[in-house]
């Protein structure tokens, strides 16, 4: 068996489909996730034709949320920084 990825038009299809569905139930919650859908329609096509992603970004700044929260703080910015390198990996670069 082998996984054939769909076309744009093949998810768009797909997607109206799941749109109609969800406001045949007429609940507010479903119309208003279908509005969101609308409204962030040629977002989303554009993030399944490219391949493209922010997850490396948002790993990092995870990863930097995680470090200010443990840390309960620092006195200096400029220790906060060298920590964060630190845990990261990057040599700290000087301005």
């Amino acid at each position: 068996m082998t996984y054939t990825p769909l076309t744009t038009n093949e998810l768009t299809i797909i997607a109206h489909s799941f749109v109609q569905k969800l406001k045949a139930y007429r609940v507010a919650q479903m119309i208003n996730r279908c509005q969101v859908l609308a409204r962030y329609k040629e977002g989303i096509k554009c993030g399944f034709e490219t391949k493209f992603s922010n997850g490396r970004t948002e790993g990092i700044n995870n990863r930097i949320k995680t470090i200010k929260r443990v840390a309960c703080g620092y006195r200096y910015f400029t220790a906060f920084k060298t920590r964060i390198y630190l845990i990261i990996g990057h040599q700290i670069q000087t301005n």
